[in-house]
């Protein structure tokens, strides 16, 4: 396990809509969220934003970790959007970055170094939703240097139609 990836704490929200501005101050709507409906017109999942933060002790500053954000399905396995060019690879629903591990810095306050430990920040917005299947969890899961955790992850379902009423 790597420094980086032993030290962090990662935690990852699912909400209607975020969108963090240009000082990193978060917006969230409709937060908390485990289901994100199915839209039978258009095939594709109600509209949804992933939010991970990743808080590093202060040693890693400077040091650039290897972060993945991947969705898998219920088994574990990377899941594939269809590709949008016929006889094209499918696409996996994943983001990989290498970003430097900042000392937290807040222009025109003082805040004592080691203070406030450094962090990353990722969000992901489907504004369009995602062509999942219903009746299916799914797994957003953190790796950091290559390593992942049980807490490192958040499931969501995606619904089917209510079966209705079962007479007989």
């Amino acid at each position: 396990m790597s420094d980086a990836s032993d030290s962090a704490i990662v935690r990852l929200f699912l909400a209607d809509h975020v969108v963090a501005d240009a000082s990193q101050k978060l917006n969230i709507l409709g937060g908390n969220v485990q289901i994100i409906t199915w839209d039978v017109r258009t095939g594709m999942s109600s509209p949804f934003a992933l939010l991970v933060i990743i808080t590093f002790d202060h040693d890693q500053a400077r040091e650039t970790p290897a972060v993945e954000v991947v969705l898998e399905n219920e088994a574990g396995d990377p899941v594939a959007l269809p590709s949008l060019a016929p006889g094209g690879d499918p696409q996996y629903v994943r983001m990989g970055s290498a970003a430097p591990v900042e000392e937290p810095s807040f222009r025109g306050i003082y805040v004592p170094r080691r203070i406030i430990k450094p962090r990353q920040q990722i969000v992901m917005a489907f504004p369009n939703g995602l062509p999942l299947a219903v009746g299916q969890a799914y797994i957003w899961r953190v790796r950091i240097d290559q390593e992942t955790r049980d807490d490192w992850t958040e499931t969501f379902y995606v619904p089917g139609p209510h079966p209705g009423t079962v007479v007989g």
